[in-house]
């Protein structure tokens, strides 16, 4: 059973920029691509150490902007909701099993609403269930019908095992962006996802 002690605030500090994934968003098999490219020059730019995720931390006026890539949509959006459980707990004391942690189902109006549901849904079932993934396969991910289904490996959170980060409250819409290299050259990566999350 999950500890309901809540999450420390958030101690200010710059978290280690990690890498990208080609394959499957998974913290384990990992290679990391070199190089750096920003689309918000306004940010301040987290330090760069080991690479093991497709993510980083960006500095933010108050809250924290996540920033995650990868080779297709769907990487994207695994890498950049890892990104949100990395910030609650460490991903590399996670393990992970064959049978899911949790499954996702939702819906959205737009790319940006899916994406936001997305992350809130995960969000929920850390908060409720104590779920916590290290790896997350998008099993369909429709971007005119706005729908994307998803499982997630790990296990359930627990304090004799894993480290207590910075509490997540909510995903938030404030500047989110998902950027494709098509319509952005400068990018690094072919997608790039920002997201704010309320600490």
């Amino acid at each position: 059973m999950m500890d309901s002690a809540p999450l420390p605030q958030r101690v200010r500090r710059s978290r280690a920029r990690q890498g990208s994934n080609p394959t499957a968003v998974d913290a384990q098999t990992y290679k990391p691509e070199t190089g750096g490219g920003n689309p918000q020059p306004t940010a301040e730019r987290s330090a760069t150490t080991a690479h093991e995720f497709p993510f980083e931390y960006l500095d933010h006026t108050a809250d924290v902007q996540l920033h995650a890539w990868g080779n297709s949509l769907e990487e994207a959006f695994a890498s950049v909701t890892l990104c949100m459980f990395n910030y609650m707990t460490d991903l590399r004391r996670v393990e992970t099993a064959p049978t899911p942690v949790a499954r996702v189902a939702v819906e959205g109006h737009d790319l940006l609403s899916l994406l936001y549901n997305f992350m809130d849904e995960f969000l929920f079932l850390f908060a409720t269930e104590g779920a916590v993934c290290r790896t997350i396969d998008c099993l369909v991910l429709d971007t005119e019908a706005f729908r994307i289904e998803a499982v997630g490996h790990g296990e359930t959170f627990d304090l004799t095992k894993h480290t207590r980060g910075t509490e997540v409250k909510a995903v938030t819409f404030s500047n989110m962006q998902i950027l494709h290299r098509k319509e952005h050259a400068r990018l690094e990566h072919e997608w790039e996802i920002f997201v704010i999350v309320d600490i």
